[in-house]
């Protein structure tokens, strides 16, 4: 008999046999949308609210796959790299939502 976990992650459910399975499901999920070129600070800022929350969400699945006995190391290496990039994205947006100041 096979005993599958279950995770919570901002609505979804996902349920897994090991930290491998769980990130296949998330790498297929794809919680980020495509971004389209954003010119308007709504769609700037819409845009950074659902990066955090893929931030937050990453931050989950980190933490289970770690706290699993026979995780893979290097899976749990492209998440936290993904996440880097995530706060990286996040910060280049804030970034633009912020006028441009003369020297």
């Amino acid at each position: 008999m096979v005993i599958k976990k279950i995770l919570k992650v901002n609505g979804f459910k996902f349920k897994y046999v090991n930290s491998q399975d769980l990130v296949r499901l998330i790498d297929s999920t794809h919680f980020t949308r495509n971004q389209a070129i954003m010119n308007h600070p709504e769609q700037i800022q819409q845009r950074i609210i659902e990066l955090e929350v893929e931030h937050r969400d990453l931050n989950v699945v980190i933490d289970a796959v770690a706290h699993d006995p026979h995780h893979d190391e290097l899976q749990l290496r492209r998440l936290k790299k993904r996440k880097l990039q995530l706060k990286d994205h996040i910060t280049l947006l804030k970034m633009q939502m912020m006028p441009d100041v003369p020297a």
